[in-house]
């Protein structure tokens, strides 16, 4: 039983260490999420400094907005034609290196899972080897009670024609006795 609780605690333990693992993995992931969309917020702010202000009425409509968009692009476009490029590639290579860092985060929690997988499997195949073995000696103990019980009934029956043997002896030398004395008045 000591096995089990040792292996119990063990396991407890190891559990404890995947999820405080877990958990910094998704701080890690979180910390970059945020810095990324701090980072496109500040872009996007000062590509906005650049721009010419266009002023949307409320009553403009969805098309009167989506050309005062392109426009703005435009402009963005042609104002720094190189900034713009410089930018998207910047983007695509920070979204690059954390889709990276997700994919390496993702095949360590994959090498983790896998792991606590044959862990589980382990302590499967030692709780069945422990319930052979106390099935084992379950199937022992009550053989030696069988075995004790048959001796004991065995010796029982042995004291019981002991006694009678006794008993019977007992009156044959009564018998043997009474006949002797009469035979002795004779």
């Amino acid at each position: 039983m000591t096995i089990d609780i040792r292996l119990i605690d063990w396991e407890e333990e190891v559990l404890c260490n995947i999820e405080e693992l877990l958990r910094r993995a998704e701080a890690i992931l979180q910390e970059e999420e945020d810095v990324l969309n701090q980072e496109k917020s500040n872009n996007l702010e000062n590509d906005q400094q650049h721009l010419p202000v266009y002023h949307i009425s409320q009553n403009s409509t969805g098309v009167d907005q989506g050309y005062a968009f392109l426009e703005k692009k435009r402009c963005l476009d042609s104002a720094h034609p190189d900034t713009t490029k410089e930018y998207n590639e910047d983007l695509k290579m920070k979204k690059q290196r954390h889709l990276c860092n997700i994919i390496q985060e993702l095949e360590e929690v994959y090498t983790i899972e896998e792991c606590i997988m044959e862990e589980n499997q382990k302590i499967r195949e030692f709780h069945e080897l422990m319930q052979r073995e106390l099935i084992d000696e379950q199937q022992t103990f009550y053989k030696q009670v069988k075995e004790k019980v048959f001796f004991l009934k065995s010796l029982e029956r042995e004291v019981h024609q002991v006694e009678n043997l006794e008993k019977k002896l007992a009156r044959e030398d009564t018998n043997k006795n009474k006949q002797k004395k009469q035979m002795d008045k004779i």
